[in-house]
């Protein structure tokens, strides 16, 4: 989709997607191209409006579905070490 929206592929109805045989100037559009409305967030619920204006991560580190931060208390960090040790020492010959 973001190809699309920037003008690096084009569609056509029943035949595919390919790329523009020729990229137009940026922020210019060839006279074929119609002009997409810009993405908003006002398709988002308030609180989806709230997380996209507060970036990737909160500030504030401190409570429960914090936007950008993990949950690392229940993450099984065992069961990870012991897997990314039994197939770190195997020989990589396919690498």
């Amino acid at each position: 989709d973001q190809l699309l929206i920037e003008g690096y592929l084009e569609t056509r109805v029943g035949d595919g997607t390919y790329v523009v045989e020729s990229l137009s100037v940026p922020g210019r559009r060839a006279a074929s191209q119609t002009p997409r409305p810009p993405a908003t967030t006002e398709l988002l619920s308030l609180r989806g409006r709230r997380i996209a204006g507060t970036g990737a991560s909160s500030s504030v580190q401190d409570g429960a579905f914090m936007p950008g931060i993990p949950d690392t208390e229940h993450f099984p960090f065992t069961t990870w070490r012991r897997l990314l040790s039994k197939y770190v020492r195997r020989e990589q010959s396919h690498l």
